[in-house]
């Protein structure tokens, strides 16, 4: 049985040209970079030699390494986003307001979401007319989370109850 992957890079590639095969850069400046190279568990862009492509490209932005208490802040709150000007040095407290700004962080004590309930309920109405593809990009959650939310397997009323108790 052969393994088949979607995606063959070649080997033995500068980092410069690793990063170009993977980026997909948008023609507005502004806005977010795609990714079509690996990604993290936490959906993070990653590279070969560098592991963390963002990170890499705000060193190559400042023209220096980053040093022990610094990270790398995502502006924008996308975790894919490579886009030199979405990135910014900063500390752990600051990506932690960051993740609160762009309800980012996962669920957990602190009980940040991407979504509210309202947001569930404009899903679910939404479903009668609109593609999951395109509720998905508009909400920037995946097709399969909004498909768990039209069935009810997510943000449903337990949901509610679950949050109440941790509010």
């Amino acid at each position: 049985m052969t393994n088949k992957r979607t995606v063959r890079f070649p080997y033995k590639l500068s980092l410069e040209e690793s990063f170009e095969i993977r980026v997909i850069r948008s023609t507005d400046k502004t806005d977010c970079w795609g990714w079509k190279g690996s990604i993290s568990g936490k959906g993070y862009a990653q590279m070969p030699k560098v592991r963390m492509a963002y990170r890499w490209i705000l060193e190559k932005k400042l023209g220096r390494k980053l040093v022990k208490g610094e990270q790398c802040r995502h502006l924008c709150g996308n975790p894919r986003c490579t886009n030199p000007l979405h990135l910014e040095v900063g500390t752990q407290s600051q990506n932690e307001r960051d993740k609160q700004l762009h309800h980012s962080g996962r669920l957990g004590s602190n009980g940040f979401h991407k979504l509210t309930m309202e947001d569930a309920m404009k899903i679910r109405s939404l479903a009668e007319t609109m593609l999951q593809r395109e509720i998905a990009k508009q909400y920037n959650i995946t097709q399969v989370m909004v498909s768990r939310i039209i069935t009810g397997k997510a943000w449903n009323e337990h949901h509610r109850a679950q949050r109440t108790v941790q509010n």
